[in-house]
């Protein structure tokens, strides 16, 4: 005889389940009721102020509701969230990836969406409070569903991916680090906005730089996201694939919300070209940064699994843990950004002749930041191939020997050359572009080469990897045969 089923069964089943420890969690019901009361008080004075004569500015009061909202959903959907997440990764017996037969992905989606859905029910919840802020003459009510429903739903989602993220490793006291590292990521992106010049691209649209802040808030969320679902993984299974097409498709993901945003301008394709060089510089030097890290080879049995045939063994082969794939991909960005700084000058008509001066600089730029990150990855590389330390210990050497060392040196010494390039280096994510043309084209120039040597410094082991990856594809084929 078949059970009887309902709707529920149709849905994940650790949203089902993260849903009503949710609700059945008295912290988080009395932490709600504390919320309701604190607002209803609130908004009591509030009308008490207003029946005395005295003014109330409505904006001011959908800020304060908002960040009172904020700290709440940052309770319940972030720490609370890390906290059982983290409970369940260290003990065995509760680990939903050892104990059931669900993917890391249905595991990392169902707890965020169940989280989102608690963050709707408390934003919903209070939804009445904020509508006051309407009365007061002051706020119209597409800011009200742009600075509160929008800004807090992406804020939650920020809060609840990191938090997993935290979780993933299965320490409860890692709460300790997950706080400050989420108030110090969200403060560097603001400052970042504040300081770059490409935060005034929103300008207009929205009057300041939200555009910009969120949509670096949504990719950051994105790269901790598919690093959650790598991590949930086992050792032994390929973690690495998800980061990577993320990261890869950076060069045509931000061009894509640019275009979104300035279709109706005039000089939209100006500004989508500009967006597909940032997308790739921060794929690219991400993903290099990534690949240092990594390790020397996947697992035997991921080898094994893959398809035959030497070509679509390249394309696994580029998706797959370990460096060289990773490695291959940012030379592969690097290319692809390469051709599209050198299309520009065939379509004068499209740009003016400022913007396509401006377009070419920030290009060289990018690429050059890229090139040479790519280049202490393979020295990164490179030297824990010879003394035999983890990644992430060489890439620190590296960055301490060839970046922070030659700052102070070239500075005291006076070699102006190699200390305004690194400056520059640094400065090309903030929009500076106030170098000499041929001093850009020379550090573009300079890249390529260090990249080039960097690479053939790795090429011997890359080149190893890839033939042993073969190779067990060639093994497989011949049991196929027998």
């Amino acid at each position: 005889m078949n059970a009887k089923r309902d709707w529920s069964d149709l849905l994940n089943p650790v949203l089902v389940k993260e849903i009503r420890q949710y609700f059945h969690n008295y912290l988080i019901l009395g932490l709600t009721w504390v919320l309701l009361v604190g607002l209803l008080t609130f908004m009591v004075f509030v009308i008490t102020t207003v029946d005395k004569g005295s003014s109330v500015n409505g904006r001011e009061f959908l800020e304060m509701i908002s960040f009172t909202i904020l700290g709440v959903c940052f309770c319940i959907c972030g720490i609370a969230g890390q906290l059982r997440f983290a409970a369940e990764r260290g003990t065995s017996e509760l680990d939903y990836s050892r104990i059931s037969p669900l993917s890391p992905g249905q595991i990392i989606r169902g707890k965020t969406l169940a989280a989102m859905i608690m963050a709707g029910y408390l934003i919903f919840l209070t939804l009445p409070f904020v509508l006051i802020s309407y009365f007061m003459n002051q706020v119209s009510i597409g800011e009200i569903f742009r600075d509160y429903l929008f800004i807090l739903f992406v804020l939650s989602l920020y809060s609840t991916v990191l938090g997993l993220f935290f979780g993933v490793f299965g320490f409860r006291w890692m709460i300790g680090l997950y706080v400050p590292a989420a108030m110090l990521l969200l403060w560097g992106i603001l400052v970042y906005c504040i300081c770059s010049d490409y935060s005034a691209y929103g300008r207009g649209i929205l009057d300041i730089e939200e555009i910009w802040l969120f949509c670096l808030i949504l990719f950051f969320t994105g790269l901790i996201f598919v690093w959650t679902l790598g991590l949930t993984r086992s050792a032994g299974y390929n973690r690495m694939h998800w980061a990577r097409i993320y990261l890869s498709s950076l060069v045509l993901l931000f061009p894509a919300v640019c275009f979104c945003v300035f279709k109706h301008e005039n000089n939209w394709i100006w500004r989508v070209l500009q967006f597909c060089f940032y997308g790739g510089m921060f794929g690219t030097v991400i993903m290099a940064l990534q690949s240092a890290c990594e390790k020397d080879r996947p697992p035997y049995h991921v080898l094994r699994n893959a398809p035959g045939g030497w070509l679509k063994r390249l394309g696994v082969f580029l998706f797959i843990d370990g460096w060289g794939g990773g490695l291959l991909l940012c030379w592969g960005m690097l290319l692809l950004m390469m051709l599209i700084l050198r299309i520009i000058p065939f379509f004068p008509a499209y740009f003016f002749v400022k913007n396509a001066e401006g377009l070419t600089k920030s290009g060289y730029g990018f690429i050059a930041l890229s090139l040479y990150v790519v280049f202490f990855a393979e020295l990164a590389i490179r030297l824990r191939l010879w003394i035999k330390v983890p990644g992430w210990i060489s890439l620190s050497i590296v960055f301490v020997l060839l970046g922070i060392v030659p700052v102070v040196i070239s500075n005291v010494g006076g070699w102006y050359w190699c200390y305004d390039s690194i400056i520059y280096l640094i400065n090309v994510p903030m929009g500076a572009t106030n170098y000499a043309d041929h001093r850009i084209r020379e550090i573009y120039y300079t890249g390529w080469g260090t990249a080039l040597f960097g690479l053939l410094l790795v090429g011997w082991p890359l080149l190893q990897n890839f033939r042993a990856f073969r190779q067990i594809g060639k093994e497989k084929q011949n049991e196929c045969e027998a």
